[in-house]
């Protein structure tokens, strides 16, 4: 009984993750750049037309002091760059800046 209790919670906080998350589909990172605060990145023929992001511009941004697991993804990010790999990024929201805030980086 308590495993099922855990399983629907999992499933109600993975399907209303989901809701609000979209995904890029498989592009190739065109520019990298790291600063202090975090990492700016675009992505080869991403266009911003989500209904999520409408205010924000192509560009995106990972936030080192607000993104979980930032090493990690910026390590994928930077694999993906110097290698010519496609990514598929889900992001969510803008950043204070306007930039799209990436949240998930993946390999295709």
């Amino acid at each position: 009984m308590r495993l099922t209790k855990i399983l629907i919670a999992g499933v109600f906080c993975l399907t209303s993750f989901s809701a609000n998350a979209e995904w890029t589909g498989a592009k190739k990172i065109t520019y990298l750049k790291a600063e202090d605060s975090g990492i700016h990145f675009k992505l080869e023929g991403f266009v911003n037309n989500y209904e999520v992001t409408a205010s924000c511009t192509d560009n995106f941004y990972m936030n080192k002091n607000t993104t979980d697991n930032y090493e990690a993804k910026v390590s994928f990010l930077l694999s993906a760059y110097m290698s010519d790999k496609q990514v598929n990024i889900s992001f969510g929201n803008c950043d204070p800046s306007g930039h799209i805030a990436a949240s998930s980086v993946a390999f295709n």
